[in-house]
């Protein structure tokens, strides 16, 4: 069953993927598209492209990157917090769902987020964290939770309802108990998040990364000059979902019974 939304630069109608992002490029471009099912496929494409005497200096070009984890709950030292609460604490981010890590000068303008869990409980205290430019944590830019960065807040609860907006949008919603496949995102078109030297921009899975899932997560962003080479994206084989075809594909809901 598909699944429908719009945003401003992406829309997944009928039948129909659009994109409108702006991919500037110099010399030349070259768009390819891999069929890995096992059976033929029918392509429509439409393209809208111009030409210019003199190209701008500096234009970042487009970029797009996905990748996939299966998370596991993470021991974090527990402590106080900036209100005397005890609670679980993370001081580092090193365990955090990285979205993306780069190096070079750029800015970014949003990404893609989907979880898929079996066990039950609240997953989105998990707090965005932008490490702009190689700077230690904390970073300049902390959030306070991942339904705070998707602008949903409050936790979508069992009365939510998926919404889709220009700039982000909760567009599917998995089970009542927060099991299942969730997708969200969340585009900075306004508001870039600019880098000279380096990003790394990641969430924490659940609050100091206490829950576990499978997550994916496609980010954009435009940089100028030469890119170090990210990782190689794996094979069709070793990206299909885990819980693929229902959530009775996992092992059980005891942590220890998963396989990662």
């Amino acid at each position: 069953m598909a699944t429908y939304f719009e945003s401003l630069p992406l829309q997944v109608s009928y039948l129909g993927l659009n994109c409108w992002f702006p991919m500037p490029y110099f010399e030349g471009a070259k768009i390819t598209i891999t069929n890995d099912s096992n059976s033929d496929s029918f392509l429509y494409f439409y393209i809208d492209y111009q030409e210019w005497d003199k190209p701008p200096q500096d234009m970042g070009r487009f970029h797009a990157y996905w990748r996939r984890k299966l998370v596991i709950k993470r021991d974090e030292r527990v402590g106080h917090n900036a209100r005397g609460q005890t609670q679980r604490l993370n001081t580092t981010g090193d365990e955090n769902y990285v979205v993306l890590d780069v190096q070079g000068k750029g800015h970014y303008v949003g990404c893609f987020l989907h979880i898929d869990t079996n066990e039950p409980g609240w997953w989105g205290e998990g707090d965005d964290m932008f490490f702009v430019d190689g700077e230690p944590w904390p970073p300049s830019l902390h959030g306070t939770g991942t339904e705070d960065y998707f602008c949903g807040a409050w936790n979508y609860n069992k009365l939510f309802r998926p919404y889709c907006t220009p700039y982000y949008g909760y567009y599917f919603k998995g089970n009542s108990d927060y099991t299942g496949k969730h997708s969200q995102y969340r585009f900075h078109i306004e508001d870039p998040v600019y880098f000279e030297h380096s990003l790394r921009f990641s969430i924490e899975h659940g609050h100091a990364n206490d829950r576990q899932g499978d997550w994916s997560s496609t980010a954009y962003w435009y940089q100028t000059g030469r890119r170090q080479p990210l990782p190689e994206i794996e094979l069709f084989e070793q990206r299909i979902p885990y819980s693929f075809g229902g959530l009775e594909r996992w092992p059980g809901k005891e942590r220890k019974e998963l396989p990662w």
